[in-house]
């Protein structure tokens, strides 16, 4: 199984000296590969990139026809899930000393509580956010949704626009603790997950999935009890109760395929812990220690929970995408196709080749019986790091410095680096890292007539970035 490293939870840096804990982050640009390639990653760095056809309804995206993402190619897409179009901006033609006189014109007009005032506080704050005075356009968010609750109720739409924009506005300050408290305001606004079900709710609860991935990633939600929690509510919104209405398609389809991203972050997260025995090495069940307290026996049960599901995550990823597959009607060729595909790469990641290769080879069947070459080439015509949903990509600051990388992705998705050069020089240290990550890292290979190929990418370019 590929076990990588991202980010910086504790399950990542034991026995890990100081430099190691300076995570490199090498962001990709593509020189001569797929443009539709998205992540691959290790123990030092992953690579970023934009990926312009993940799945008919994307991760961290709504479905079609309800607003494209701010961040594309990214797992970390967010902040846009409660958007139906472009985020609101100020008229060009519009000065500080305009917004002012409106905003006092609404106060002398309706009060202090008037619902007019709601939309010249907007202004006003997006004007500051334009400025780059983010301490006053969060004040003045602040109590543009202080209005709209007294005015249309805690839980109203009219606050959507406004809590996108607050998202929004807190990842462009790396306000990221604060970023986590407001999304959490943002699922409870929603309806934490519960039903009825309509396609804001669904939205809202995909987005708040997303974004426990990438605090998961950044440390922000790191304990076992945060990993297990975010499994959890993800599989009661895939349980159904027999009475309960089925889910749109589109939506059990994107909660199935956060599912599948849930199990890549687990299955890279929890290492079980092997016990030596005279015969053979087995799992233990269980790290409760004599007179553990009540907090220890939770930990200690939270962790066997975990360690339970990562035996299990093959297995558990393909059925849910073959449960999936099953309920998928035959003439919506490019959703199954998309499935089996995903089935490819969760075998492939998992380091099963020949399973991975049936499930690639059916997709693509699948899309040439339906004169579908464009997507055969978009999706197999180079190779594609995995997984190829960027899951484990988390922005950082690039620093940069430049590795240039020459190699070839066998017929099996393995790397071989060609060449590589740092700042247009030979290099070591850094290289020497690379080359081992990459020769960890699995690719979803290039294929010609059905088959899997070699393939050579003459050149990418990789920024180091430390986070």
């Amino acid at each position: 199984m590929s076990r990588t490293i991202t980010s910086l939870p504790d399950f990542h840096l034991r026995g890990m000296g100081y430099h190691a804990r300076l995570l490199l982050l090498l962001v990709l640009w593509v020189y001569a590969g797929s443009s539709n390639a998205s992540s691959a990653y290790g123990r030092w760095f992953v690579l970023e990139t934009a990926n312009s056809d993940r799945a008919p309804v994307q991760l961290g995206a709504a479905p079609p026809g309800a607003g494209v993402a701010s961040h594309p190619g990214s797992e970390v897409e967010g902040d846009e899930l409660i958007a139906a179009s472009g985020e609101a901006e100020v008229s060009d033609a519009a000065s500080l000393s305009q917004l002012e006189q409106q905003l006092d014109d609404a106060r002398v007009q309706g009060g202090a509580y008037s619902q007019a005032l709601a939309e010249p506080l907007g202004d006003l704050a997006r004007y500051y956010r334009s400025q780059g005075d983010f301490a006053a356009a969060l004040s003045l968010y602040g109590q543009a949704l202080h209005n709209l609750r007294v005015n249309e109720g805690l839980y109203s739409e009219g606050q959507v626009p406004l809590v996108r924009e607050m998202l929004s506005l807190y990842r462009d300050a790396g306000e990221y603790e604060s970023l986590d408290d407001r999304y959490d305001y943002f699922f409870r606004l929603y309806g934490s997950g519960q039903p009825p079900y309509d396609d804001l709710r669904l939205r809202a609860v995909t987005e708040y999935l997303r974004w426990q991935r990438e605090a998961y990633l950044r440390g922000l939600r790191s304990s076992d009890r945060d990993l297990l929690t975010l499994f959890e509510r993800n599989s009661r919104l895939l349980r159904r109760n027999d009475d309960a209405p089925p889910l749109p398609p589109e939506w059990e389809q994107a909660l199935v395929l956060s599912q599948i991203q849930n199990l890549y972050v687990l299955a890279q997260a929890v290492e079980p812990l092997v016990v030596y025995g005279n015969a053979s090495n087995v799992f233990s069940n269980s790290r409760r220690l004599p007179g553990a307290g009540p907090d220890e026996q939770q930990q200690d049960f939270t962790r066997t929970r975990l360690e339970n599901i990562d035996r299990t995550v093959l297995a558990r990823g393909r059925r849910l995408m073959e449960d999936l597959l099953a309920k998928t009607p035959p003439d919506r060729v490019k959703q199954r196709a998309l499935l089996l595909r995903e089935l490819g790469d969760w075998y492939q990641w998992h380091e099963s080749s020949e399973r991975a290769m049936d499930y690639y080879q059916q997709s693509i069947a699948l899309l040439q019986g339906a004169q579908r070459s464009d997507l055969v080439e978009q999706w197999w015509g180079q190779p594609v790091e995995l997984p190829d949903s960027n899951v484990f990509v988390v922005p950082g600051q690039s620093s940069g410095d430049s590795l240039q990388v020459g190699m070839t992705v066998s017929a099996s998705g393995r790397v071989t680096v060609d060449s590589l050069a740092f700042n247009g020089a030979p290099t070591d240290n850094i290289g020497s890292r690379l080359r081992r990550e990459l020769d960890s890292t699995r690719f979803r290979p290039a294929f010609v007539n059905g088959e899997p190929v070699a393939a050579r990418i003459a050149r990418r370019d990789y920024r180091v970035q430390q986070r």
